[in-house]
């Protein structure tokens, strides 16, 4: 989904299925087969976060869900299927493989101490 906005944001359009595949290979090193990409969109599809469609001979991707959203959607997801739920986990696991910095903490802090229960 990142590269499907980064993609279209940089070209102010939806994409194709080859600029995906081209995006992929370039920003992030994956060399998908045209196969394994429009597998994988007709998965997103299925899920309501993309649509597909065709306009002369080419196939286009345009995002049905805002990034933001989804970022938080799948934060959710992850979190409560990893951790069962438990934000602290999270935040462990994500220490230990990236510490966090005191700047970061702090920011931390600061949201955690907004937060009224």
């Amino acid at each position: 989904m990142k590269a499907i906005w980064d993609t279209g944001k940089e070209l102010g359009r939806d994409i194709t299925v080859s600029e995906l595949s081209e995006a992929l290979l370039r920003d992030y090193g994956k060399d998908y087969t045209r196969t394994a990409v429009v597998s994988f969109l007709d998965k997103l599809a299925d899920k309501g976060f993309v649509e597909r469609y065709r306009e002369g001979r080419s196939s286009y991707i345009r995002p049905l869900q805002e990034e933001e959203e989804y970022k938080r959607k799948m934060i959710l997801e992850n979190t409560n299927f990893w951790f069962r739920g438990k934000v602290s986990s999270l935040v462990a696991a994500i220490d230990s493989e990236q510490k966090i910095s005191k700047e970061e903490a702090e920011k931390i802090r600061r949201i955690l101490d907004g937060v009224d229960h």
